[in-house]
């Protein structure tokens, strides 16, 4: 009886997959022959589009497409993102933390969408994201504001 067969393919780009037989048949493989059979499957599969790779931290993996993400992406994934690829990377605490601030209250703005449907930036749809609402938002976060002080009748 063989043990677990390990097969290692190039990837387009230069990517190694390094996957288990059994792993992706999701039972134990006992001929050769049945395990290069699956690998074709396999190849075949990528080549067209049924599964796609996916990076895992160094490793290279595969999973079948999801969804198109146009259709389910918000901006607050993005805005959530954006701190620690960009912002974090600076040294200093103070605008990690002003940018926290700033991601907030971008979220929280509420701006019409196209349809004319109110709703929170932050649960937009990627796709309906214009430079038009863009325009609006910063329209709307650089707006002057004015603070009337509060007057207190002293004796």
């Amino acid at each position: 009886m063989l043990a677990s067969v390990t097969r290692e393919l190039q990837l387009k780009g230069g990517d190694h997959l390094r996957k288990s037989v059994d792993k992706l048949a999701g039972k134990h493989i006992a001929s050769k022959e049945d395990a290069k059979k699956i690998v074709d499957k396999l190849r075949t599969d990528l080549r067209e589009n049924r599964l796609v790779t996916v990076k895992r931290g160094n490793r290279v993996d595969v999973a079948p497409p999801t969804a198109p993400v146009v259709d389910t992406l918000t901006v607050e994934p993005l805005l959530e993102q954006f701190i620690p690829r960009h912002v974090a990377l600076s040294p200093r605490a103070r605008s990690l933390a002003n940018a926290r601030c700033c991601q907030g209250a971008i979220a929280r703005t509420e701006l019409e969408l196209p349809t004319g449907e109110r709703r929170y930036f932050g649960a937009w749809l990627v796709r309906d994201v214009t430079s038009d609402a863009i325009d609006k938002l910063k329209a709307l976060r650089t707006q002057q504001t004015t603070i009337v002080p509060k007057i207190r009748n002293r004796p």
